[in-house]
This record gives structure tokens, C-alpha cells and sequence, in this order.
């Protein structure tokens, strides 16, 4: 799949569960309506996101629309304090580089910089 038809999907799936939790849970409390965002809507808005990290503004714009109309149900509001998506990939992209870097050999990795930084 195009990363560009991978964005089109996860806007369609999240749009389909974003709606069917609208008509749901349109009278639960704030805290329930948290929890059903950060369980099902924000996983589909990052799910390998790293991958296929837009760039386009478009894209970017599109996918902050879903999230603030999920926001704006979750929390009764238009903004929430919560990371915005852009920051939540950044994240996402810094860890898995992480991880990648260390690899197998973190212990030994972590112990030749101390070595060095000891002599």
C-alpha cells in the first residue's frame, strides 16, 4: 500500500469509529469519553505512523480535523492540553531510532561510552 493510500485508509477507519463512538457515547461522563479516545481513536490516528509520516499539508490537516473533532467530544472543549499528533510521531520516530541504534548490543554500546568518558 502507497503511504499516501495508507493516510486515506487510516482517515476512514478512524472516521467510521470516531462516528460510531459519537452516537454511542454521546451522554457518557468526560472520563469515559477519554479513555474511549485514547483506547480506540488515538491508536487508529498513529497506528505506523512512523512510516508513513505526512508531510503534505493536506494530509497533516485533514488528520488534525478527526483528532480535534475527537478531542473536542472528549473533553468538551476545542483543546486539551494533549500532545498534537505531529509531536506524538516525532516521538514515535526518536524511539524507534533509539531502539534501532541500540539494537542487541545496547549494554555493550552504553559501556563503551562510559569507558571513554571515564579515561
Amino acid at each position: 500500500m502507497h503511504w499516501a493510500e495508507h493516510v486515506i485508509y487510516t482517515l476512514r477507519k478512524t472516521c467510521k469509529a470516531l462516528h460510531v463512538i459519537l452516537l454511542t457515547l454521546k451522554k457518557g461522563n468526560k472520563s469515559r469519553k477519554r479513555l474511549v479516545y485514547t483506547v480506540l481513536v488515538g491508536p487508529l490516528l498513529e497506528c505506523r505512523a512512523i512510516c508513513w509520516d505526512p508531510y503534505r499539508e493536506g494530509q497533516i490537516s485533514a488528520l488534525n480535523r478527526v483528532r480535534k473533532k475527537a478531542v473536542k467530544f472528549a473533553n468538551n472543549i476545542n483543546e486539551s492540553g494533549w500532545e498534537t499528533l505531529a509531536q506524538r510521531r516525532l516521538r514515535a520516530r526518536i524511539c524507534a531510532l533509539f531502539k534501532a541504534y541500540i539494537g542487541g548490543r545496547a549494554w555493550n554500546a552504553i559501556w563503551d561510552k562510559l569507558l571513554n568518558h571515564a579515561t
